[in-house]
């Protein structure tokens, strides 16, 4: 009777050890999903399996300010006051669409009727909303700038957008103020207040559709406090060769994207 129960357990124990052979033997053998990804990363390190080379998107083109090529001008419109009209009159880039006039304000640059060569009187809107642009350049706020600045900040930047609703595919750049004499006669038309709006509407450029130009080094008195008395007749204007240049320095800074 012992003899038959040791043969018992000795058959038990010797299936129980098949039992744990066949278990190890599948926990240690990969399963043909695993040889696969074992043979993709074995052909390289962290390779994908593919040979084929990843797809890139090709670079933006990047703006530059550069000498404007033939023609570059003859989708431009130049919104601006007398400092405007004064280049209109007295210089020349070709191809331009001026909508300036003498007095005109940010506030009423929307509301105010100009006669344009060679089409007619328009409101701005009315022209914005007769022609497209590739280009338009705002030179506004001197007239303005006696009032509170950041409120005439947050004006301008309305017309900004106003602009880009009505032209969306144009290029805008934004101008900043001419700086007037340092003994310039006004108690509210001073350096300090036309620097500040200055610095505050060059904030709404991206560089990427909206650009900032400041013309003011090319007439600066060499001591940083204002416009060059001995090229301004008033403290506030140039006369015609400066216009001249101002017009060959706009044309010397046209946005390009290379």
């Amino acid at each position: 009777m012992r003899n038959k129960r040791l043969g018992l357990i000795l058959i038990l124990f010797i299936v129980l050890l098949v039992v744990i052979a066949v278990l190890v033997t599948k926990a240690f053998t990969p399963s043909g999903d695993d040889e696969s990804d074992s043979s993709s990363f074995m052909g390289g390190i962290f390779s994908s399996g593919s040979d084929e080379p990843e797809e890139t998107e090709p670079p933006e083109p990047t703006p530059t300010f550069t000498t404007a090529p033939e023609g570059y001008f003859n989708d431009a419109l130049i919104i601006g006051d007398s400092r405007t009209e004064g280049m209109r009159m007295c210089a020349d880039i070709p191809g331009a669409t001026y909508f300036c006039s003498v007095g005109m304000g940010v506030t009423g640059a929307f509301y105010e009727a100009v006669s344009i060569d060679g089409l007619g009187t328009y409101t701005l809107d009315s022209l914005l909303a007769a022609k497209q642009f590739g280009k338009v350049y705002i030179m506004l706020g001197i007239n303005d700038i006696g009032g509170d600045i950041d409120t005439l900040a947050s004006r301008f930047g309305n017309l900004v957008d106003k602009i880009r609703t009505a032209q969306p595919d144009a290029i805008i750049v934004i101008e900043a103020n001419l700086r007037v004499t340092a003994g310039y006669n006004s108690t509210m038309v001073t350096n300090e207040r036309i620097d500040r709006f200055n610095e505050l509407i060059s904030h709404y450029a991206d560089n990427e559709t909206i650009f900032y130009l400041d013309v003011n080094p090319l007439f600066d008195d060499g001591t940083g406090k204002g416009l060059n008395p001995s090229i301004s007749p008033d403290g506030l204007h140039v006369p015609g060769a400066q216009y001249v240049e101002w017009a060959n320095w706009i044309m010397n800074h046209a946005v390009v994207f290379q």
